[in-house]
């Protein structure tokens, strides 16, 4: 038996707890309220933060990111570089959709520019007397000398195409990007920008009307200023009207709006009008699934009275923790803040909130934060005032019993902008039935459950914290089974509840780790490292509570991943579904191993491809050669597939049937394999080279044609992951008298498989190789001599995939599989 003790000091965070419903709300800037909800119904957690505009000091901004038309940023990038004295960003949340370099769907306007023009759908805009509107916008621009001659602006940080005239502002770049065969004309502002909706005063500075090479791509001013760019009929206009020194009027409106417009971010769709739901999906081109579907919102709403804005996100796609929301859902949850106005923004991975400098929600993507095209911030000018409250970060918290917990402090003036605290000068208190606590806010819990204040004070300043001392009662490990190679390892992932279902955040460090037999040695953190052929166990314990997970190395195993006894471990989302229709749910009524069998309801709608997805989050250990399904079909003809992620985060795609003829069996039982080595990479990234251990993330059925959308259930049992023997072990010390394939390695290879042969007598050794069709793509034959010899193949120019091979010594034969990865 082998064992590694390791321990550490545990510091346990402050948790929400999953069982019930909470509530919380914190004070972030004058007239701005943190809030953070969680129902378990959805389950759902939502952040919304609230925006008192009648308050002087606030306002809201919109942000391009890198303030260029294409680029990609991150929220919180774009909240923080905004960040400064008399300029705080209180709050920003992810804006419009957008396209793949950054530009936005819809229109943008920050700081009174005209970043885009619109497109027909909605948008919020805030007029520069700070009146919130939601509608629908559409664009009209012109220039005028003289209040007699004028020409229509076609466009706004746009191509330039034939006869057109053209803005570029700075947000376009450094130059034009026009070819010679137009005219420009370099504009300086005579007057800050007031808003769209208004005159513009300019004066032109140069113009360029050469139209020979080097003419063309003109430089855009950096500040106060713009470029004209005419083709055709409008550099004809130009050259014939306007000239250097000239003073000209520019005119950009957005009807049917008349208020000059300071800030504007598109979105879609209108999810509330005059506070009533009113999900306008079709009226806006969106897709049925994408409303009816639950996914990850963003969202904003407007009070009835116009003077409150409020921003909303709901998390999404993470089983357990938060599902995501229809726009129904979403449209009814904002109705109950009163919100009269409503609009969805962009959500799904892009869903982001950013508070004083932190994400408070929980992205969906596996690499966390998006980067995206545009923001939407929340603004307090309030200057910087003296200390006037003391923060501890946690309401409620929980910590394990004997365990110590460093209780942080932060500080804020009276308009919330941070401020730092002087810790010297700080005095701590604990009830003493809980614990104590040091000078410098170490708290150490004592021996015994129980639940007290921990109080901080300075002067008459103070904040407290109710602090709950808990024990651990329940340890789970996570692969489970861990099913390994030589050589190979596996981090072991440990968690910990205590008896309220908490999660206690415990360093792996602080666990007991033990190997039993020692066929593996595993390190403090958890890392378990193949050395023998064998069964056994690996064990974790911490506070006399022991979780084990089976460990199997070098062995030909089928290894039961999920028998869905309990379908809590997946959640349901997708597109073009009635989502209302659809479930996942234990059914004792069908089963391969009992007690029941995942009973899917569906409910495909028409107008596109439909995909129910089966959202889940299982690691499977080592490196299977393929994964089963079990699956009790109903004839539908649907597609089955399923996606995993490897152990770089790349996403893989499988098929458990063809699109064609898809679910063609009815009341039976069939048992489906995917071959890994097979799995295609997501398109999200079609070089992905796959990388063991994987995580299986989906199961899903799709359907792409309309005439064969229904209604109907399917029932899913016994997901496996199936291993090839990868190593034989002969007792150590005894004679081998025949010939033997100890070991071949590396599997999977790329390219080059090397073959450990025992030969007990001298003769030719072929090796031949062949595709899973059973077409040979390769024979190796070797004179050999008694004893040990290792055979080398090579996989020239062979796509990647599962070979079989068959070894001949005389009359003796063997055979196996290996998988080649590329």
């Amino acid at each position: 038996m082998r064992r590694t003790i390791f321990l550490i000091l545990i510091i346990i965070s402050s948790l929400t707890s999953l069982l019930a419903d909470t509530f919380s709300s914190t004070p972030v800037g004058p007239g701005m309220i943190h809030y953070h909800e969680y129902r378990a119904a959805g389950p759902w957690q939502i952040h919304i933060l609230e925006i008192d505009l009648t308050d002087s000091l606030n306002t809201l901004e919109t942000i391009k990111a890198h303030d260029h038309l294409i680029g990609l940023e991150r929220t919180s990038s774009m909240a923080n570089r905004s960040d400064d004295e008399d300029h705080r960003v209180v709050a920003a949340m992810n804006g419009d959709f957008f396209g793949g370099s950054g530009i936005t769907i819809g229109a943008q306007i920050t700081h009174g520019t005209l970043v885009k023009r619109p497109y027909p759908r909605s948008v919020f805009a805030l007029t520069t007397s700070k009146q919130p509107l939601i509608g629908i916008v559409g664009y009209a621009g012109q220039i005028l000398k003289q209040d007699t001659l004028v020409y229509a602006i076609s466009g706004i940080n746009e191509e330039r195409l034939e006869d057109q005239l053209v803005l570029y502002n700075h947000f376009f770049g450094v130059h034009t990007g026009t070819n010679q065969w137009g005219t420009e004309l370099a504009l300086q502002y005579l007057q800050p920008l007031q808003g769209i909706n208004g005159s513009i005063t300019a004066v032109v500075t140069s113009k360029d009307s050469l139209m020979e090479t080097g003419s063309g791509n003109m430089d855009i001013p950096a500040t106060l200023g713009a470029v004209l760019s005419g083709h055709g009929l409008a550099r004809d206009f130009l050259n014939a009207a306007i000239f250097v020194g000239d003073t000209i009027t520019i005119q950009l409106s957005l009807p049917p709006a008349t208020s000059q417009l300071q800030e504007l971010i598109g979105g879609t769709p209108r999810i509330i009008r005059d506070g009533s739901q009113s999900v306008e999906w079709e009226q806006e081109s969106v897709g049925y699934g994408f409303a009816h579907d639950r996914h990850p919102r963003t969202a904003l709403g407007i009070s009835a009275d116009s003077t409150r804005v409020y921003f909303f996100t709901v998390d999404g796609r993470q089983a357990g923790y938060s599902a995501g929301m229809t726009l129904y859902e979403l449209a009814d949850y904002m109705l109950e803040w009163g919100i009269y106005q409503g609009i969805n923004l962009d959500g799904g991975g892009s869903t982001t909130m950013v508070v004083r400098g932190q994400i408070v929600n929980s992205p969906s993507d596996t690499g966390g934060e998006r980067s995206v095209g545009n923001a939407l911030m929340a603004i307090s000018t309030a200057p910087t005032g003296p200390l006037a409250y003391l923060n501890l970060p946690w309401e409620e918290t929980f910590t394990l019993v004997e365990s110590q917990l460093q209780f942080p402090v932060s500080g804020t003036d009276s308009y919330y902008n941070p401020l730092p605290v002087n810790s010297d000068s700080l005095f701590w208190y604990c009830d003493p039935l809980i614990g104590s606590i040091s000078a410098n806010g170490v708290f150490t819990a004592g021996a015994e459950q129980g639940t007290g204040l921990v109080i901080v004070s300075q002067g008459d300043l103070a904040d407290t914290t109710l602090v709950n001392v808990t024990d651990i009662a329940e340890l789970s490990l996570q692969p489970d089974p861990v099913v390994l190679e030589l050589g190979e390892t596996q981090l072991i992932a440990a968690e910990a509840r205590d008896a309220f279902g908490h999660i206690l955040q415990v360093g792996a460090e602080a666990y007991t780790w033990w190997v039993s037999p020692e066929i593996a040695s595993i390190s403090a953190a958890g890392l378990v490292d193949a050395e023998n052929v064998g069964n056994g166990t690996i064990e974790a314990t911490f506070h006399n509570v022991c979780a084990t997970v089976p460990l199997m190395i070098g062995n030909d195993e089928a290894i039961l991943v999920d028998d869905f006894s309990t379908t809590n471990n997946y959640s349901i989302s997708g597109s073009l579904i009635d989502l209302s229709a659809c479930q996942f749910l234990a059914d004792s009524s069908q089963y391969v191993s009992s007690p029941t069998s995942g009973r899917l309801d569906y409910s495909l709608t028409t107008g596109g491809t439909s995909v129910l997805y089966l959202n889940c989050n299982i690691p499977i250990s080592g490196s299977p050669e393929s994964v089963s399904l079990q699956v009790y079909g109903d004839n539908s003809g649907h597609w089955l597939r399923g996606e995993f992620k490897d152990a770089d985060g790349e996403k893989f795609l499988v098929n458990f049937t063809p699109a064609s003829p898809g679910i063609d069996w009815a009341d039976e039982w069939q048992e489906l394999t995917v071959i890994l080595a097979e799995a295609g990479p997501h398109w999200g990234n079609p070089n992905a080279v796959l990388n063991f251990p994987i995580t299986w993330t989906k199961l899903y059925l799709a359907e792409t044609n309309d005439n064969n959308k229904d209604s109907g259930s399917i029932y899913l049992d016994n997901l496996a992951a199936n291993y090839i023997t990868t190593a034989l072990d002969p007792e150590a010390g005894s004679p081998i008298d025949r010939f033997q394939l100890k070991d071949y390695f590396p599997n999977p290879f790329n390219p080059t498989i090397h073959f450990d042969f025992w030969i007990h007598e001298p003769g030719l050794l072929t090796l031949h190789l062949f595709s899973l069709d059973g077409r040979e793509v390769d024979t190796i034959r070797q004179s050999v001599q008694s004893g040990a010899y290792l055979l080398t193949w090579t996989a020239q120019n062979l796509p990647s995939g599962v070979y079989l091979f068959q070894a001949d010594l005389g009359q003796q034969e063997i055979s196996g599989k290996c998988m080649l990865l590329k």
